[in-house]
């Protein structure tokens, strides 16, 4: 398990470089989570992978609960969240994401908290 960086936003702000990390081959990663955080996951593989965060308290809706996980095709990225404290974040205000394969995939991560 590797804990991910988090970037900040700043209100009309830019970020440039973002820095993506290498998802954990222990497939679990986790993150800081503010309740206005993002992550953009990439995955170069030439197979889609799922990522799904762990939901730490059900919200009573299975739909949305199950829901989570989100298949990302080969050759693209997809931005995540942000996600409910109450439902997402553990006891140390982290949320968790486990992943099918860390072949080629990458993680950068974006607090929004700072805008508002």
């Amino acid at each position: 398990m590797a804990v991910l960086p988090v970037q900040t936003m700043v209100l009309n702000g830019s970020i440039d470089d973002l820095v993506y990390t290498a998802v954990d081959a222990g497939l679990t990663d986790t993150l800081k989570n503010d309740g206005k955080t993002i992550a953009i996951v990439k995955n170069a593989d030439a197979a889609p992978h799922t990522v799904t965060p762990t939901v730490q308290q059900s919200t009573g809706n299975m739909q949305q609960d199950a829901g989570a996980a989100r298949t990302i095709t080969n050759a693209k990225e997809t931005v995540l969240g942000p996600w409910e404290r109450k439902v997402f974040n553990d006891a140390s205000g982290d949320v968790s994401l486990v992943f099918d394969s860390n072949t080629s995939m990458t993680v950068a991560v974006l607090s929004l908290s700072s805008i508002g």
